[in-house]
């Protein structure tokens, strides 16, 4: 009798070759956000809405496929930071200061779903890209078989529960967010 693979996340605690180690419980991870669509205005500030994060990224990582791509915020040097946040951005108003997100490892590793199985992995995924090496990129994704895509509301409860977790947002200088308000949603001008 074979049994299932009992680790969601097999490869979660490896080392990559190329990467500083596997991404630790006690990181924090990094989200680019690179339009004012992926936020919501709240009576605290700002949050991550599910629109920062696609089924396809969340979906099984294969070599063919993209990912919901994170860097580790205490290993990468704030040069590439800015160097990253600046090339992701879209918005005009963001073009000196792009804005990005933080979660835990922790808090993403959490997640569970109604069963009590756990929902999300988050790997070491060193890059190579047209801005060069990036050895502390990461991704998190969907830790079972891709649900199937025309599940809309699964897809949406799970998209919401791992942008509910970057609850740290801000402009990569560390300021306070200041969106271009026209264009978020959910949010009315701003005086």
């Amino acid at each position: 009798m074979q049994f299932p693979n009992l680790c969601p996340c097999p490869g979660e605690r490896d080392c990559p070759d190329g990467a500083p180690g596997a991404v630790g419980d006690n990181e924090t991870v990094i989200r680019f956000i690179p339009i004012s669509e992926q936020l919501d205005a709240v009576d605290q500030g700002f949050i991550v809405n599910c629109k920062a994060f696609t089924k396809d990224e969340l979906a099984y990582k294969d070599k063919n496929r993209k990912s919901a791509s994170l860097l580790s915020d205490e290993l990468t040097a704030r040069d590439v930071v800015c160097l990253r946040a600046k090339d992701r951005n879209r918005e005009d108003g963001w073009a000196h200061d792009p804005v990005l997100a933080r979660a835990k490892t922790s808090a993403l590793r959490d997640l569970r779903d109604d069963c009590g199985r756990r929902e999300a992995c988050v790997h070491a995924d060193p890059t190579n890209d047209h801005l060069g090496r990036c050895a502390t990129h990461a991704y998190v994704r969907h830790a079972h078989r891709v649900p199937d895509k025309k599940d809309v509301m699964n897809w949406a409860v799970f998209r919401a529960k791992v942008a509910t977790d970057f609850s740290d947002v801000r402009h990569v200088s560390g300021a306070a967010l200041s969106p271009p308000v026209s264009s978020l949603s959910g949010s009315a001008p701003l005086p």
